[in-house]
């Protein structure tokens, strides 16, 4: 065979294997079961731009720093109450302010069905708000228009509303977000415009929001999404609890290191003192648990199944975690 034609080969068998690598969301990934535990980590992220759309980009957020307290809850199956239609909700909260979530999840689609929330001393807000997230499977270039109505609670008593929702699967790629790289993530640019009439005058509320799903972990690993209420500036969140803690500190005083990561079956753990070190799921289920050494341990972790696993060191110098990729 003639060498360019090899080349054209090689390149067209390097594409169909890139492509076919791209993530999808399905069921398994994303739908939210009872006794699922997520936890909300606010964070900073100054000069935010979402990137270009396409294939096998880098989505590149070194900069990704905490920022507030973290919000927390389980889900937990519900019955469906009049004006409600849901069979999950999940009760986040950072002790002092709230958000009730409820969803409608079915095999094939999710509905967000609405929310609640407010503070101490504070009216409660209410949303009933039966929007399609997406569904299921959903993979890039896929994309929909769902329309909604609905009503808000407050104490100027209940608003109606109506509104749309249009999501578009635009890019796809490596997310780098503080020190972890998490491969082969989906985002969804949503676009939400809802309106109503607000004490006599007319309102429309565009929400915007990038939100990149990768294709083992459950629940967004970031979400960016414009704030109406704060002149639409970009609130971020992290509804995985990657390495945040050790993101925003210099690498010299991170007194752990693992390698290879990603890692096919044998890591190596380098930790400075002696202590304990737990591999977890991403809702935080211990997986296994090992005494460290001071200077360099060897793990063999073939037994895990592919996916993404925390790494936690705990010693008298403190608390560690890392996020871990088996292939």
């Amino acid at each position: 065979m003639p060498m360019n034609k090899r080349l054209q080969l090689l390149a067209l068998l390097f594409c169909f294997v890139r492509l076919a690598a791209q993530p999808s969301i399905t069921a398994a990934v994303h739908q939210p079961l009872v006794g699922d535990t997520l936890a909300e980590t606010y964070l900073s992220l100054p000069g935010f731009v979402a990137g270009p759309t396409g294939p096998g980009q880098i989505f590149s957020f070194t900069g990704a720093s905490p920022s507030g307290s973290v919000m927390q809850g389980v889900f937990a199956a519900q019955v469906g109450l009049p004006p409600w239609n849901y069979n999950l909700m999940v009760h986040l909260t950072d002790g002092v302010s709230y958000r009730d979530a409820y969803f409608q999840a079915s095999a094939d689609s999710l509905t967000d069905a609405g929310f609640d929330t407010g503070a101490a001393d504070f009216t409660p807000f209410e949303s009933h708000n039966p929007t399609m997230k997406f569904p299921f499977p959903f993979a890039y270039g896929d994309s929909f228009r769902d329309p909604y109505s609905g009503q808000h609670q407050s104490i100027f008593g209940y608003v109606p509303f109506v509104g749309t929702v249009d999501v578009v699967a635009d890019a796809w790629g490596d997310l780098v977000l503080g020190i972890d790289t998490i491969p082969d993530v989906l985002r969804l640019h949503t676009i939400d415009t809802l309106r109503e009439t607000y004490l006599g005058t007319p309102v429309m509320v565009v929400r915007e929001c990038y939100e990149y799903y990768a294709a083992t972990i459950r629940f967004p690993v970031l979400s960016a999404c414009t704030d109406p209420l704060n002149g639409g500036a970009y609130s971020f969140y992290s509804a995985l609890r990657t390495g945040l803690i050790t993101a925003v500190q210099p690498e010299t005083q991170n007194p752990m290191r693992v390698y290879p990561n990603p890692f096919q079956g044998r890591l190596r753990v380098d930790v400075s003192t002696d202590g304990v070190l737990e591999i977890t799921d991403l809702q935080g289920k211990i997986l296994v648990a090992r005494t460290m050494h001071a200077g360099v341990n060897e793990l063999d972790l073939s037994a895990l199944p592919a996916g993404a696993y925390q790494a936690i060191t705990r010693s008298g110098g403190g608390t560690w975690q890392r996020l871990l990729v088996r292939e």
